[in-house]
Protein backbone atom coordinates (compact mmCIF):
# COMPACT_ATOMS: atom_id res chain seq x y z
CA UNK A 1 0.00 0.00 0.00
CA UNK A 2 1.39 3.70 -0.80
CA UNK A 3 2.30 5.95 1.83
CA UNK A 4 0.63 8.98 1.27
CA UNK A 5 3.45 10.56 4.17
CA UNK A 6 5.87 9.87 2.41
CA UNK A 7 5.25 10.41 -1.55
CA UNK A 8 3.87 13.84 -0.92
CA UNK A 9 0.26 13.88 -1.80
CA UNK A 10 -2.32 16.21 -1.27
CA UNK A 11 -6.06 15.78 -1.49
CA UNK A 12 -7.85 18.91 -3.02
CA UNK A 13 -11.82 19.26 -2.78
CA UNK A 14 -14.31 22.40 -3.20
CA UNK A 15 -11.63 25.00 -1.55
CA UNK A 16 -10.15 23.09 0.39
CA UNK A 17 -7.15 20.91 0.26
CA UNK A 18 -5.22 18.45 2.90
CA UNK A 19 -1.90 17.96 2.71
CA UNK A 20 -0.50 14.51 3.81
CA UNK A 21 2.97 14.82 4.16
CA UNK A 22 2.28 18.08 6.62
CA UNK A 23 -0.78 16.71 8.03
CA UNK A 24 -2.70 19.99 7.37
CA UNK A 25 -5.65 21.13 5.66
CA UNK A 26 -6.17 24.65 4.13
CA UNK A 27 -9.39 26.33 3.23
CA UNK A 28 -8.32 28.92 -0.29
CA UNK A 29 -4.60 28.87 1.11
CA UNK A 30 -4.81 29.56 4.17
CA UNK A 31 -4.03 27.02 6.93
CA UNK A 32 -7.00 26.05 9.13
CA UNK A 33 -6.27 25.01 12.73
CA UNK A 34 -7.29 21.48 13.79
CA UNK A 35 -5.97 19.09 15.78
CA UNK A 36 -3.88 16.18 14.25
CA UNK A 37 -6.49 13.41 15.06
CA UNK A 38 -8.83 15.70 13.46
CA UNK A 39 -6.85 15.62 10.44
CA UNK A 40 -5.60 11.65 10.57
CA UNK A 41 -9.86 11.19 10.42
CA UNK A 42 -10.26 13.49 7.55
CA UNK A 43 -7.04 12.03 5.55
CA UNK A 44 -8.68 8.20 6.11
CA UNK A 45 -11.99 9.12 4.76
CA UNK A 46 -10.86 11.18 1.57
CA UNK A 47 -8.18 8.60 0.88
CA UNK A 48 -11.00 6.45 0.75
CA UNK A 49 -12.59 8.41 -2.62
CA UNK A 50 -16.11 7.97 -1.36
CA UNK A 51 -15.88 4.48 -0.14
CA UNK A 52 -17.53 3.78 4.03
CA UNK A 53 -14.68 4.02 6.38
CA UNK A 54 -16.10 1.68 9.24
CA UNK A 55 -15.92 2.88 13.01
CA UNK A 56 -13.64 0.14 13.65
CA UNK A 57 -11.41 1.00 10.88
CA UNK A 58 -11.14 4.26 11.81
CA UNK A 59 -10.87 3.68 16.00
CA UNK A 60 -7.78 1.45 14.45
CA UNK A 61 -6.08 4.18 12.20
CA UNK A 62 -6.23 6.83 15.04
CA UNK A 63 -5.66 4.64 18.35
CA UNK A 64 -3.95 1.64 17.70
CA UNK A 65 -3.09 -0.76 20.07
CA UNK A 66 -5.11 1.75 22.55
CA UNK A 67 -8.54 1.67 24.28
CA UNK A 68 -10.52 4.60 23.56
CA UNK A 69 -14.49 5.82 23.66
CA UNK A 70 -16.24 5.87 20.53
CA UNK A 71 -17.55 9.15 21.43
CA UNK A 72 -13.61 10.83 20.59
CA UNK A 73 -14.11 9.49 16.91
CA UNK A 74 -17.42 10.92 17.05
CA UNK A 75 -15.79 14.26 18.45
CA UNK A 76 -13.46 14.27 15.89
CA UNK A 77 -16.23 14.13 13.29
CA UNK A 78 -17.96 16.76 14.77
CA UNK A 79 -14.97 19.08 14.28
CA UNK A 80 -14.28 18.06 10.88
CA UNK A 81 -18.02 18.59 9.99
CA UNK A 82 -17.64 22.45 11.54
CA UNK A 83 -14.23 23.13 9.91
CA UNK A 84 -15.67 22.13 6.64
CA UNK A 85 -18.97 23.60 6.76
CA UNK A 86 -21.54 21.89 8.15
CA UNK A 87 -24.23 22.64 5.44
CA UNK A 88 -21.90 21.29 3.18
CA UNK A 89 -22.45 17.55 3.60
CA UNK A 90 -19.39 16.38 3.10
CA UNK A 91 -19.10 13.56 5.66
CA UNK A 92 -21.80 10.96 5.66
CA UNK A 93 -22.70 9.28 8.52
CA UNK A 94 -23.76 5.59 7.15
CA UNK A 95 -25.74 4.44 10.68
CA UNK A 96 -24.37 1.77 13.07
CA UNK A 97 -21.41 1.49 10.36
CA UNK A 98 -19.00 4.61 10.08
CA UNK A 99 -18.65 7.31 7.37
CA UNK A 100 -18.04 8.23 4.10
CA UNK A 101 -16.43 11.10 2.23
CA UNK A 102 -18.87 12.49 0.16
CA UNK A 103 -16.93 15.48 -1.61
CA UNK A 104 -15.80 14.69 -5.24
CA UNK A 105 -11.83 14.18 -4.35
CA UNK A 106 -9.13 15.40 -6.59
CA UNK A 107 -5.28 13.51 -5.92
CA UNK A 108 -1.96 15.93 -6.68
CA UNK A 109 1.12 16.06 -5.77
CA UNK A 110 1.79 17.97 -2.12
CA UNK A 111 3.14 21.73 -2.51
CA UNK A 112 5.71 20.95 0.22
CA UNK A 113 5.02 23.72 2.57
CA UNK A 114 4.83 26.75 -0.55
CA UNK A 115 1.38 27.52 0.65
CA UNK A 116 2.18 27.52 4.16
CA UNK A 117 5.23 29.76 3.71
CA UNK A 118 3.54 31.91 1.58
CA UNK A 119 0.55 32.74 3.65
CA UNK A 120 2.96 33.83 6.58
CA UNK A 121 4.74 36.24 4.60
CA UNK A 122 1.18 37.77 3.28
CA UNK A 123 0.26 38.09 7.58
CA UNK A 124 4.31 39.49 7.63
CA UNK A 125 4.40 43.38 8.78
CA UNK A 126 7.03 45.47 6.70
CA UNK A 127 8.94 48.39 8.53
CA UNK A 128 7.44 51.39 7.45
CA UNK A 129 10.49 53.57 7.95
CA UNK A 130 14.32 53.34 7.50
CA UNK A 131 15.15 54.10 11.18
CA UNK A 132 12.53 51.06 12.18
CA UNK A 133 13.91 48.90 9.96
CA UNK A 134 17.02 49.44 11.76
CA UNK A 135 15.34 48.90 14.93
CA UNK A 136 13.92 45.43 14.23
CA UNK A 137 16.85 44.23 12.49
CA UNK A 138 19.28 45.36 15.50
CA UNK A 139 16.87 44.69 17.68
CA UNK A 140 16.70 41.00 16.93
CA UNK A 141 20.18 39.44 18.28
CA UNK A 142 19.16 41.61 21.67
CA UNK A 143 17.28 40.96 24.92
CA UNK A 144 16.43 44.58 25.88
CA UNK A 145 14.51 46.13 23.28
CA UNK A 146 15.04 49.75 24.49
CA UNK A 147 18.37 49.64 23.64
CA UNK A 148 17.71 48.46 19.99
CA UNK A 149 15.04 51.53 19.55
CA UNK A 150 17.80 54.27 21.18
CA UNK A 151 19.95 52.96 18.24
CA UNK A 152 17.70 54.62 15.29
Amino acid sequence: MENPRKNGVSYEFGQFRVDASQRLLFREGRPVPLAPKVVETLLALVECGGALVTKDELMQRLWPETFVEESNLTQNVFLLRKALGEGAGLIETVPRQGYRFAGEVRRRPAAHGDELRSTLNRNAVAPSSPGLAASVTLGLGMQNHSTATRLR
